[in-house]
């Protein structure tokens, strides 16, 4: 005889057994959608991400040819750029060429030039660069003069108050034939000297 618990038991595990086998045929299907599903996204990943070059990157980061290249390509631009700047220029001073020439014509008085004097030409980077150098030029040549002025002053300035000292010691140390001081000399310096003071005090 069954009793309870082991009936309970029993029923427990048909109900376990009767949900295995019904979910044994959903499982695979399931397992099949989520595998299929992953393989989507995976597939949808790697289209949405751009594939990394990584030759073409190593030649435009190292490559010395496709420096080159961005450099002649640039250069080319800059050339380009400098060409149309100069023909604007060209057209526009000639506009005013044609205007100022109908400007002569209107009033009477045709000459091929212009009614006023033409306006300064801007200058470029080298000329003014070659003024600006000609100028510090120019000064350093003033300084180096000025110098030279200088210096040439004072050794003249030397030479003179050699002389005068020169002068001053041969009348002090004149002596007659019997080795006494000639006073002459000697009285000659102190009316110079009395005279430039009576010059100073005046």
């Amino acid at each position: 005889m069954v009793n309870c618990s082991s009936r309970w038991r029993l029923r427990r595990l048909r109900s376990r057994h009767s949900a295995v086998a019904d979910e044994e045929p959903t499982l695979p299907r399931r397992l099949d959608e989520l595998i299929d599903l992953k393989m989507e996204a995976q597939n949808t990943h790697k289209e949405g991400k751009r594939n990394f070059d990584k030759k073409k990157w190593r030649e435009t980061q190292y490559s010395h040819k496709q420096r080159v290249s961005e450099w002649e390509s640039k250069r080319k631009e800059a050339v380009k750029r400098k060409y149309r700047k100069m023909l604007k220029k060209d057209e526009s001073t000639s506009s005013v060429h044609i205007t100022n020439r109908l400007y002569n014509i209107a009033d009477g008085n045709y000459n091929s030039g212009y009614s006023q004097p033409p306006p300064p030409q801007r200058l470029s980077e080298f000329q003014r660069a070659k003024l600006e150098y000609e100028r510090i030029q120019g000064l350093k040549e003033e300084a180096r003069l000025e110098r030279e002025q200088k210096v040439k002053e004072r050794e003249m300035a030397i030479m003179k108050s050699k002389q005068v000292r020169l002068e001053r010691i041969k009348k002090l140390t004149q002596k007659t034939k019997k080795g006494q001081p000639v006073m002459k000399g000697r009285i000659e310096i102190l009316l110079e000297k009395i005279q430039k003071q009576v010059a100073n005090e005046s």
